[in-house]
């Protein structure tokens, strides 16, 4: 058998196959993290993906809410001493109403994403929803808990019901402006 001999442009190609090969692996290692503030999502159980105005991709998981801007993800969780915080770590729905507003159903309560301050306002600290649909101009939340109904502009509590007729495990809206509820 013979052997190849070693020429200056074979030992150029074979250090370029080890430096391709040393940068994706410590690429792949996290090493190189940059400004990322997390390295993936918190938690693999994916309830909803939203996108906004801007263009991020918001994820709702069981343990917080993700802002991923197309390179890194940025996390959100419940901080108990932080009111501008999320009011619950399990996201359970997310939606854009028309005026680009992100509104959040939590496992703490439903709340809004206010982008110049980069918090939360809660708006219903109740436990007991976990679906929210746009209907028009308004936003209606449901779950075991009942039913909300917001004004999606003013983001104000219009009504509320308790019951549990009231609490549909599956809620849409139709073009026409009907909720269709069930379950």
């Amino acid at each position: 058998m013979t052997r190849k001999r070693e020429t200056p442009y074979r030992t150029i190609e074979r250090f370029c196959k080890y430096i391709l090969l040393w940068t994706v692996s410590f690429c792949a290692h996290g090493a190189w993290a940059g400004p990322q503030f997390i390295h993936h999502l918190p938690n693999l159980t994916i309830h909803r993906f939203a996108q906004d105005k801007v263009g991020y991709i918001w994820i709702a998981t069981d343990n917080g809410l993700c802002r991923y801007n197309g390179q890194f993800y940025y996390y959100y969780q419940n901080e108990p001493e932080d009111p501008a915080s999320l009011p619950g770590n399990r996201v359970s729905d997310i939606l854009i109403d028309g005026s680009g507003t992100l509104w959040i159903v939590t496992s703490g309560g439903v709340c809004t994403y206010d982008a110049r301050l980069d918090s939360f306002r809660k708006l219903l600290g109740k436990e007991g929803f976990n679906k929210a649909v746009l209907n028009g101009e308004h936003v209606v939340c449901s779950g075991p808990g009942g039913m909300a109904l917001f004004d999606g502009g003013g983001r104000l509590l219009l009504e509320r019901r308790d019951t549990p007729r009231h609490g549909p495990a599956v809620l849409e809206a139709d073009p026409n402006g009907f909720l269709w509820g069930g379950g």
